[in-house]
């Protein structure tokens, strides 16, 4: 079992939920859940941290004694008590901490351990097990050499990359209005299967210089998503809308309309609702929600 904390401004909650529903097929009630499967806590810019359960007891007592019994052997560690609940002082924090790591053999080490083990108390259940947080990895992606200013964060990016994919790590992936490559990058930081093209021969050559200086394969062309054959299993399109490009609606629902043509499933990100748009495409809405970029909003519309 995994245990998994989330986190979340009020105005991303409910595209923090579609996220999860996406890679864990649940909506959390709550900023924590617990699951039988397992995603690397560096997929979701939501995620704070996994918990790898090894053990739970609804008596700390009797936890300490499962602990003791596993012999655990390593040649640093540090316990850290998670505070879920905020109903544990400092001090008996600390003591708990102290008391599950005398059943650990090996070295405390406060600052660079081997392996950090996690406990924590929800709902009256004590829970034990190998703690990770997150690396946050897209941070690092933002400092990209070619910038473009209406281009997607890298953590918007990542999360429009995982509700496109959910755990479907084989699926050929197509953003055929690429830009500067801020989707390319993160999923192929992810190891998934993606290409994209722009007709912007600019932006196409910037996208490629970007994905280059992070090592990754260059999977930008310059082409038009009209003229596009090979089918996809998933299309991201961050639509074109005239901000500093010349589209017009007729050119939009065309965009649409090959999207229909070359893939299964669409995640469109547009500036107005183009629920018309979409059903005239052809597609079904299955999810909706509303991304955010200080005042700048986003809408995301998941299709089939």
């Amino acid at each position: 079992m995994y245990l998994y904390y989330i986190n979340y401004k009020n105005e991303e909650k409910s595209l923090c939920h579609l996220e999860m529903k996406s890679l864990f097929g649940v909506v959390p009630n709550d900023k924590y859940f617990i699951t039988d499967k397992y995603i690397n806590e560096n997929r979701s810019p939501f995620i704070k941290y996994m918990l790898k359960i090894l053990d739970y007891s609804n008596n700390l007592e009797e936890l300490v004694n499962k602990v003791k019994l596993r012999e655990l052997k390593i040649e640093s560690y540090k316990v850290k008590f998670l505070d879920i609940e905020k109903d544990i002082d400092f001090e008996n924090k600390h003591k708990i901490e102290g008391i599950i790591g005398y059943e650990i053999i090996g070295d405390v080490d406060m600052y660079n351990p081997r392996v950090i083990y996690g406990i924590t108390k929800i709902d009256g259940v004590w829970y034990f097990g190998e703690y990770s947080k997150n690396n946050k990895p897209w941070i690092e992606h933002s400092l990209r050499p070619c910038q473009y200013s209406n281009s997607l964060s890298t953590t918007l990016a990542r999360t429009v990359v995982n509700i496109a994919v959910g755990d479907n790590y084989n699926w050929k992936i197509i953003d055929p209005c690429c830009g500067i490559g801020t989707v390319l990058i993160e999923a192929l930081s992810m190891g998934l299967n993606i290409v994209g093209s722009d007709i912007n021969p600019k932006v196409v050559e910037g996208s490629n210089r970007n994905l280059r200086f992070f090592e990754l394969p260059e999977v930008a062309s310059l082409k038009d998503i009209n003229e596009i054959e090979e089918n996809y299993d998933v299309c991201i399109i961050d639509i074109p809308y005239g901000l500093l490009s010349r589209t017009s609606k007729e050119e939009q629902q065309k965009i649409l309309n090959s999207a229909r043509r070359i893939s299964k499933r669409l995640v469109l990100l547009s500036l107005d609702d183009m629920t018309a748009e979409i059903e005239n495409a052809g597609f079904k809405i299955i999810e909706k929600c509303e991304a955010y970029k200080k005042n700048f909003k986003r809408y995301l519309t998941l299709c089939v």
